[in-house]
């Protein structure tokens, strides 16, 4: 089901995976590494979605110009999420604070 097939799909999913990483190692003793990367958290995350864009961009391109519906559907998510990321204030307050 989810599986990844390609450099491009795993190299997408670097920015995620450190985000899921650093809210698990929830702890006291967080260096100071691994707080400047959750205060850019927010970058991290507009980066991995911008690479799945990028990606789905040039697989689209490659095929010749066909884009079939499940293609649409993806560029329209991957579209939608970055456009989120970017514009929600949320977010950027999530990232603002490392937790304690």
């Amino acid at each position: 089901f989810l599986q990844v097939t390609s450099i491009w799909e795993f190299a997408a999913c670097v920015p995620a995976a450190l985000m899921l990483f650093l809210l698990l190692k929830n702890r006291r003793g967080l260096r100071q590494s691994l707080r400047t990367t959750w205060l850019n958290g927010r970058v991290i995350l507009v980066t991995g979605v911008f690479a799945q864009l990028f990606a789905q961009g040039f697989f689209y391109l490659m095929a010749g110009g066909e884009l079939g519906g499940l293609g649409v559907v993806l560029l329209a998510a991957y579209g939608y999420c970055l456009v989120y990321l970017l514009t929600n204030t949320r977010i950027k307050d999530t990232f603002s604070q490392v937790p304690n």
